[in-house]
C-alpha cells in the first residue's frame, strides 16, 4: 500500500511537470523504486562544493553565449556568498537579506572578507527531486533556473562582472533542497 501511495504521489508530482520537454517518464514500479533510491542517494551524499566548478562552466557559457567575458571564481567572493547560503539553508527561505545588521547585505558580508565591491548577488533555491524528474544536473538546474529569471539573468551577462563567488549548500531541515547563492565583483 506504501508503494502505491508513493507511486500515485510522484505520478502526481511528474503530472505538474507535463508541459516541460525535459520531464522524467516513471512507467514501473521498479523504475520508481530506482528514481527513489537515486533522490535519497543525492541526498544523503549532497555536497555542494562538488558542483561549484561545473556551475562556474555553466556560468562562464552562459556569458560567452551572450557576448561578455568569462568571470573566474575568488576564495573570499565565495566566502561571501557561503555566509548568505548557508542563512538560506538553515532559514529555508530564498532571501539577499539577513538580520544581523553588520551582515545585512552582499555588500557589508563582503567587508568580513576584504571584498569592499561585491556589485552583485544571486540566489536560488532547488530541489533534488524536481531537478531529476526535469532530468536535469545540479548544476544545469541551478543554471538554466537563474536564466530563467530576467533580473538573475541580467546579473551573470553584466559585463563589468569579471570574479564571482559561488556556494551551494543543503539545508540540513529539508535535505531535498539545497541553495545556491553567487556574487559578483568587477574588480
Amino acid at each position: 500500500m506504501k508503494k502505491l501511495i508513493t507511486l500515485l504521489l510522484v505520478l502526481v508530482s511528474v503530472g505538474g511537470y507535463s508541459q516541460s520537454k525535459y520531464v522524467k517518464k516513471i512507467t514501473s514500479l521498479e523504475e520508481l523504486e530506482r528514481f527513489n533510491d537515486t533522490i535519497e542517494n543525492i541526498k544523503t551524499n549532497f555536497n555542494g562544493d562538488n558542483y561549484v566548478d561545473s556551475v562556474l562552466i555553466l556560468l562562464n557559457e552562459y556569458r560567452k553565449s551572450n557576448g561578455v567575458e568569462i568571470v573566474t571564481i575568488s576564495e573570499s567572493l565565495s566566502n561571501v556568498a557561503h555566509l548568505q547560503s548557508q542563512y538560506c539553508a538553515d532559514n529555508l527561505i530564498v532571501t539577499h537579506k539577513q538580520n544581523e545588521e553588520s551582515l545585512e547585505s552582499s555588500f557589508k558580508r563582503g567587508w568580513l572578507f576584504g571584498e569592499y565591491d561585491v556589485i552583485g548577488e544571486i540566489v536560488i533555491e532547488r530541489n533534488i527531486k524536481n531537478t531529476l524528474i526535469r532530468e536535469e544536473t545540479i548544476s544545469e538546474s541551478i543554471i538554466e533556473g537563474f536564466k530563467r529569471s530576467n533580473g538573475h539573468s541580467y546579473i551573470m551577462k553584466k559585463p563589468n562582472n569579471v570574479r564571482c563567488g559561488i556556494s551551494i549548500i543543503q539545508s540540513e531541515k529539508d535535505k531535498n533542497k539545497y541553495f545556491t547563492v553567487i556574487v559578483f565583483s568587477d574588480i
